[in-house]
């Protein structure tokens, strides 16, 4: 009798994802292509979203300038398809992760310096700084990177030789998301996770513990980094453009 309530309540907790599982996935094979283009960037921004939840809503760190690490990974993906004309997906993805994620753990070095109000203001300056270096016009800087023009005319990727369109596209984002969602929840329930929400609810405690609250919080900044590069390069293909 434990098992079939045991079997009904994992039923009932998991059927809200079913529903809307069965309502998105065949949404790409009949809806229209702004629908679909809809669908593609709603998966993204969610992505990016998770990302950010990881610093502020799990390990309590107000972080105002998360976007840069997006806004990295989509231009170094559009610099590399445009002017170096290097079109691997697996190249530029790989690129644009990384540069996200190296940038992210600089900034995380002289952002955690700080905390409370000063550590948002410091993000804050740091993800205006990414902002103006990439919307410059002057210079060599600005031919790179389109200034506030931006780049335009990166095209769906190819991979092991098939070229995604829209529709094909929506899936290759569904799949990703999906894998990512299931690494985060695996990464804050592991108890690595568990210490990160207990530096955000009293972080002196957990200092008084033996946990290295900084290194602790280091990285999740980074994390945090990666996975919103992993939604900019994403992101950089759906749209085919910066801006």
């Amino acid at each position: 009798m434990e098992d079939q309530d045991g079997k009904i309540k994992f039923f009932l907790k998991y059927l809200p994802f079913l529903i809307v599982g069965a309502i998105i996935i065949p949404l790409p094979l009949y809806a229209d292509l702004s629908l679909v283009s809809l669908l593609t960037k709603i998966l993204i921004f969610g992505l990016l979203v998770m990302s950010l939840d990881l610093l502020v809503g799990f390990t309590g760190l107000p972080a105002f300038g998360h976007a840069a690490f997006f806004g990295l990974a989509a231009y170094t993906v559009a610099v590399l398809y445009k002017h170096f004309n290097i079109t691997n997906f697996w190249v530029n993805a790989t690129a644009g992760v990384l540069m996200s994620t190296l940038t992210s753990a600089f900034f995380g070095l002289v952002a955690l310096r700080v905390s409370g109000v000063y550590f948002l203001l410091i993000t804050l300056a740091m993800g205006q700084l990414v902002y103006g270096v990439v919307h410059t016009s002057i210079g060599p800087l600005g031919k790179l990177t389109g200034g506030s023009d931006g780049l335009a005319g990166v095209s769906f990727p190819e991979i092991l030789g098939y070229t995604f369109e829209a529709e094909s596209y929506c899936y290759l984002t569904m799949v990703v998301v999906c894998i990512a969602s299931f690494v985060l929840n695996r990464f804050l329930k592991s108890p690595f996770g568990y210490a990160l929400q207990g530096i955000r609810e009293n972080e002196i405690r957990a200092r008084s513990l033996g946990y290295n609250t900084w290194f602790y919080q280091y990285v999740a900044f980074v994390t945090g980094g990666f996975f919103a590069g992993i939604a900019g390069v994403l992101y950089i293909y759906s749209v085919s453009y910066t801006h």
